[in-house]
Formats: structure tokens, C-alpha cells, sequence
């Protein structure tokens, strides 16, 4: 078994939606075997449930990747990893994805660009994934309906910021699994699989349909915020780190 930060210690892996985290995984499952498992219930609150029973005190995986946004914050001996994709990037292979899948299993495909609601609130959390998981994790119950007022985006930054033990970036993958090997003591850096049924088959950025395009900026103008942030964690922690692209 490998060493983690320090005897006990368990992990989550909170997997963002289209942030590459299958391919987080792939790592994962080679470096710890059979003492990580992944979770994938069902409903939401089957999932929580399946999270923290797999990650109590004791005996069990010693880590864990889920879809997962508990309200925290968790037990001590639980640390948080996340991965952060570009906001834009992410919804779009999501909405890409969501089509992807609709074609594999025969469901009707729901449209690219969602239709407008009129009555939907303009500063609310919406489909800003970040902050509805950092939110979360800090304690508040949030959804898409809540406001975004200024001590609500404050409290998701300082999640990014100092909550998590470490935060990834999709688009500097291998300097992340890097600073990951590091950060939990790995005795090598592993190679990590892409996995295919993770692809949302979409086109470049630059030849969606700019409305589409625009949509997916104006969806996630909070999450891009909290991007920024972690972009600026991240270079801190890989410096900090010595890790070096292309190490």
C-alpha cells in the first residue's frame, strides 16, 4: 500500500464532471489497487452516503472518487482533491457529452443550447459547478437558485484557495499528476489512460457556434472567477513543489 500524508489518512477525489478526472482515475487505480474504489450511485444522497461510509475511520479503500458534493466541512482525517477545467471548456463538452450519451443509449438528445427561462434569476449560483461544490464544502446548503452575493463568491474562493488539499488543472494535466505524486508520496509518477467513454465528441471552441459559445461564457461567469484562483494556487503550489512541466 502507498503512503498518504500521514497514518489514517483518507482521500476524496471529487470528481468535477468533464474536467479529464477518468483519467485522474486511471492513476488512481493503478497506484492504490484495491484500496481505492470508485462510487457512482444511483441519486445523490446515495452517493453521500456510499462516500462517507467508504471513507470512515478504519479499515476500507483509503481512497475514493465520486461525482460527490458533500456539505463539509468533512471529518479531518478526510482531505479533498478536486481537478478545475476552464468553465467554458467544461459546460461545453458537458452539453457535448449530455448528446454523446443520448446517441449511445437511445434517449432523446437535449439541445446544445438550452432553451432561455425568462424567470430564472440573473445572479444566481446556476450552472456554476465550482461554486456550488466549493459552497458546499464550506458548510452552506446551496443550489442553483441561490444568489450570488459577495460573501458567497469570497467563501468559494477561499475553498479553492485553502480548502482543498490540492487543486489540478485539466489544461496543465501532467504537471497536476506531478504535484498529485508528490502531495501523496508516490514512489513514481504513473501514466494515466484516457478513457473513452469520457469523450463528449464535440468540436474545437472556435468552430461552435458563437451563440452557443457565448451562452457557455455567460453560464459560468462565477466559475471563471474561481478558475483564475485556482490557476494562481496552482502555479504557487507547482513552484513550491519543483515541478517543472515536462519533469
Amino acid at each position: 500500500m502507498r503512503e498518504f500524508f500521514h497514518p489514517g489518512q483518507k482521500v476524496l477525489f471529487q470528481h468535477h464532471p468533464c474536467t479529464g478526472g477518468a483519467e485522474v482515475v486511471s492513476a488512481l487505480q493503478d497506484m492504490y489497487g484495491l484500496y481505492y474504489v470508485a462510487i457512482n450511485q444511483p441519486g445523490p444522497k446515495e452517493n453521500l452516503t456510499a462516500v462517507l461510509a467508504a471513507l470512515a475511520p478504519g479499515l476500507g479503500p483509503q481512497i475514493v472518487s465520486a461525482h460527490t458534493d458533500p456539505v463539509g466541512p468533512l471529518a479531518a482525517h478526510i482531505a479533498v482533491l478536486t481537478f478545475l477545467r476552464d468553465p467554458v471548456e467544461r459546460i461545453l463538452s458537458e452539453q457535448y457529452f449530455a448528446q454523446h450519451h443520448a446517441a449511445v443509449t437511445g434517449h432523446p438528445a437535449p439541445p446544445i443550447l438550452p432553451p432561455r427561462n425568462p424567470d430564472h434569476p440573473l445572479n444566481c449560483i446556476g450552472r456554476n459547478r465550482y461554486l456550488h461544490w466549493a459552497c458546499r464544502l464550506a458548510g452552506v446548503e446551496v443550489n442553483a437558485e441561490t444568489e450570488v452575493i459577495s460573501p458567497v463568491l469570497a467563501m468559494a474562493r477561499a475553498v479553492i484557495e485553502r480548502g482543498y488539499a490540492m487543486v489540478g488543472i485539466t489544461e496543465k494535466f501532467d504537471q497536476s499528476i506531478q504535484l498529485l505524486a508528490k502531495i501523496l508520496n508516490w514512489q513514481r509518477v504513473p501514466k494515466t489512460v484516457p478513457q473513452p467513454h469520457a469523450q463528449s465528441g464535440r468540436p474545437k471552441t472556435n468552430e461552435v457556434d458563437p451563440e452557443i459559445v457565448a451562452w457557455a461564457h455567460e453560464e459560468t461567469r462565477y466559475d471563471q472567477i474561481l478558475y483564475q484562483a485556482a490557476l494562481t494556487r496552482f502555479e504557487h503550489d507547482v513552484s513550491g513543489a519543483r515541478v517543472i512541466e515536462g519533469e
